[in-house]
């Protein structure tokens, strides 16, 4: 609903706000350009993307206490930085799951 009525930056926030009061980890969303011009579908395609990433890290990224989300664009293109300070995952088997996450974001 927050993507709709206010926007991809400020559902992003309220992500990262959700998880932030939880106290799994800390979110940070970077915002460096106005993203108002996009329209639904690359606003929803943004958010599932870096919600899949996150969900990713919650779940496969051990010892994780932080996740940084940088977000800018360049001419036509959508940049999406994700850091996170945790040991890592085994993205072999991350591809070879049976989810749709992994799938999607390709």
């Amino acid at each position: 609903r927050t993507l709709e009525e206010r926007g991809l930056v400020e559902a992003l926030q309220e992500l990262a706000y959700r998880i932030n009061i939880a106290g799994i980890l800390k979110v940070e969303i970077n915002p460096h350009h106005d993203y108002s011009s996009l329209d639904s579908n690359e606003k929803i395609s943004i958010f599932r993307v870096c919600q899949e990433w996150i969900n990713n890290i919650l779940k496969h990224s051990s010892e994780s206490s932080f996740i940084k989300i940088d977000l800018s664009r360049f001419e036509n293109n959508f940049i999406i930085e994700i850091q996170n300070d945790g040991i890592g995952f085994d993205t072999i088997k991350l591809k070879k799951s049976g989810g749709y996450g992994w799938k999607n974001i390709h």
